[in-house]
């Protein structure tokens, strides 16, 4: 019984023994693993990497069918329905190209295109369409509108727009534009924002007959 119990005592030390041993390894393992060793700093440095956040300004870019956009994630862009077109920010962000296809509506978002509706198509409907030209910053004292593509009734023999003609009215003073009609593409004007209030510019295209007409108007 004596050795009995002396070789059951030495099973039951083996064990003890074995079990401490590997609780041990185990518990070196896990406290080696955050920074100890050679190159576990680099480890760290690149996993850290993995996770750091990207930041760029929403500069203007280039589209790929050389439109102006403005740079933002792809998941900003469809929140705003623009178009991504192209990358910007060395390839983090997506140049998004914002369109507004409709007779009126409000322009909140700089550098948007306002088209005729199923541009590039023509548009023959008579009536007024007016979009207001909302500032996306209060300090904003004047809007520019380039015209792209502008091609509307002509003025009368007498030089007068008497059957198409777009018209800007400033936010809160001042006169409006002067009537515009005919062929304007490549030209560009001012309206008046109206800085530190809340009042909005408007523009507008009035518009008889059943002329074919094309607008392709830049509003930054």
């Amino acid at each position: 019984h004596f050795y009995k119990r002396s070789y059951y005592l030495v099973i039951n030390m083996r064990c003890l023994i074995l079990t401490t041993t590997l609780l041990f390894s185990i518990s070196s393992v896990r406290c080696s693993q955050p920074g100890a060793g050679p190159g576990a700093g680099e480890r760290k440095a690149r996993l850290f990497s993995m996770f750091s956040l990207i930041n760029f300004p929403n500069d203007e870019c280039t589209s790929s069918d050389s439109e102006c956009g403005t740079c933002m994630t792809a998941s900003e862009c469809s929140g705003k329905k623009g178009l991504v077109s192209g990358t910007c920010a060395q390839g983090f962000g997506a140049c998004c190209v914002l369109r507004l296809d409709m007779c009126g509506g409000t322009i909140s978002n700089n550098r948007t295109y306002i088209r005729n509706p199923g541009y590039s198509s023509t548009y023959s409907t008579a009536g007024t369409c007016t979009w207001t030209l909302a500032k996306c910053a209060s300090n904003i004292c004047m809007m520019r509108l380039d015209f792209d593509t502008s091609s509307v009734s002509q003025p009368s023999s007498a030089g007068a727009c008497t059957t198409d003609y777009f018209q800007g009215t400033p936010a809160k003073t001042g006169q409006t534009t002067p009537l515009i009609c005919g062929e304007n593409a490549g030209q560009h004007i001012y309206i008046d924002a109206g800085a530190y209030n809340t009042a909005s510019a408007t523009f507008a295209l009035t518009m008889t007959g059943s002329t074919a007409r094309s607008w392709k108007i830049k509003v930054s």
